[in-house]
């Protein structure tokens, strides 16, 4: 279970039937993974799974650097979208606090959670 007293981000958003869907990643979480955290459908490939069929089994990569958040696409069939913009596979890019992130038919918001 997470503390929500540990420092940490926070995607939020809801599904098309309007459920609130909500990824907490701590920083701890983040900085003690090797090969960082995955979001995806599929339970025994992703840290954290998302039950939407346009999200692929392993969707993204999310990265802690330099203090902020990195997310990476891995070829994901619908690809994702940093406030709109389709960002290419394979490329780690910048998601800022307040930056919406699309996956499939999916929209969350990045916030920061301070410790």
């Amino acid at each position: 279970m997470v503390s929500f007293l540990e420092g940490g981000w926070i995607l939020n958003g809801r599904d098309a039937a309007g459920e609130e869907i909500t990824i907490r990643l701590t920083d701890r979480e983040l900085m003690e993974s090797e090969n960082c955290v995955t979001i995806g459908r599929h339970p025994e490939l992703c840290d954290h799974v998302l039950h939407e069929p346009t999200v692929s089994r392993r969707h993204l990569r999310v990265a802690l650097r330099s203090g902020g958040v990195t997310i990476e696409d891995l070829n994901s069939q619908n690809g994702t979208l940093i406030d709109g913009v389709d960002i290419p596979a394979f490329i780690a890019c910048t998601l800022r606090p307040g930056q919406r992130l699309g996956l499939g038919r999916l929209e969350l918001e990045l916030t920061r959670v301070a410790g």
